[in-house]
């Protein structure tokens, strides 16, 4: 099992990708927003969106080791091997003054969820935090 991301620092999106003999068996595209400017509230915003990372990454793990057991039934059998990809788009505006509005979608497969949280940019507060569901599940 081997994990391949751009730097952590580089540029946004992030490419992850999930291999299983040498195969890219999950394959994901980060691209939540970065909060710019300087204080406690964009850095509270930003660290928000780095745990939101983390939980995603978390997840894709877990996930990957399902696919390697899926992979390796499907080259027992003959089958084709499954392959994945998952997608998480955000984009972040100033809806009012000192507001900000992110609205970021998961997509998965056939599936997808999106989500809109509202910030106070002065102290990183959340001022709204809802889930729009899509077609999950």
């Amino acid at each position: 099992m081997r994990k391949r991301e751009n730097a952590r620092d580089a540029s946004r999106p992030r490419e992850l990708v999930y291999d299983w003999e040498g195969l890219p068996l999950l394959t994901c595209r980060l691209d939540l927003p970065e909060t710019a400017g300087e204080g406690r509230g964009p850095e509270r915003i930003r660290r928000y969106y780095r745990h939101v990372e983390d939980c995603i990454c978390r997840w894709l793990e877990r996930e990957h080791h399902r696919l390697c057991t899926q992979a390796q039934a499907a080259l027992d059998s003959s089958k084709p091997i499954p392959m994945e990809r998952v997608q998480v788009d955000g984009q972040g505006k100033e809806t009012a003054p000192g507001r900000l509005t992110v609205c970021w979608t998961l997509r998965w497969a056939d599936r997808s969820r999106t989500f809109t949280d509202c910030w106070e940019t002065e102290t990183g507060a959340p001022v709204q935090a809802r889930s729009t569901r899509g077609r999950w599940g």
